[in-house]
């Protein structure tokens, strides 16, 4: 199951681990570091999903959790990350959602959101399986993208080839223009790879000097 694909409840706790099933439509978050209950509605025709209720463990305890509704469907709605145009919408959310007060439903529905934007980027560009590089290659052969583009965001026709080459390390400022261009994450173009080594023939047909030996 993909995280950006909601069938059913199991699809749900499957994406959300430490969630807890409450019927065939809600599900328990325990947010805010466990202080918060939280309760989201799913409706997989039209893979949507709302908050409804927010509180303590005892406010939870005080309400039916199969039928509460406290806010306004329109203001608490979350959808699946299937794509990159979800992502950025996503991302666009967690600004606005950035300084929600804890235990306010604008901050479960950033935690939740959080949560999302994770799982989306882990399965798109699995860190342990490929080098910047290859996600550069990646972008070139599946995104649209191209190595002249990326010249272009270098400033440098040579320094790309040089960084495709594996002859010149991705500095941070070259992972930030990249990542904000193509919306590929920091994380994966920032793991450590190996360089190409040097292969310069005149610097290897240079002897090297012996020391004088002693008398």
């Amino acid at each position: 199951m993909r995280a950006s694909n909601w069938q059913s409840i199991q699809d749900v706790l499957q994406a959300f681990p430490n969630a807890k099933g409450i019927d065939a439509e809600r599900v328990r978050f325990a947010v805010h570091g466990g202080d918060y209950r939280m309760i989201v509605a799913f409706f997989f025709e039209d893979q949507t999903a709302y908050i409804e209720f927010i509180g303590t463990h005892a406010d939870y305890d005080a309400i039916d959790a199969t039928k509460v509704s406290l806010f306004q469907r329109d203001t608490m709605k979350l959808r699946p990350i299937r794509n990159d145009d979800d992502l950025q919408d996503a991302l666009r959310q967690v600004d606005e959602l950035w300084r929600a007060a804890p235990g306010s439903p604008e901050a479960g529905q950033l935690e939740l959101l959080t949560i999302l934007i994770e799982r989306y980027e882990d399965e798109k560009w699995p860190i342990d399986e490929s080098d910047p590089i290859d996600i550069l290659t990646y972008a070139f052969t599946e995104m649209g993208h191209s190595q002249a583009e990326l010249a272009t965001l270098l400033g440098s026709r040579s320094r790309a080839s040089e960084i495709m080459g594996r002859k010149r390390p991705l500095t941070l400022d070259m992972i930030r223009k990249i990542s904000e261009a193509w919306h590929i994450p920091i994380a994966v173009l920032a793991k450590p790879y190996a360089l190409a080594k040097a292969n310069n023939p005149e610097m290897e047909a240079i002897p090297l000097p012996h020391a004088p030996s002693m008398p």
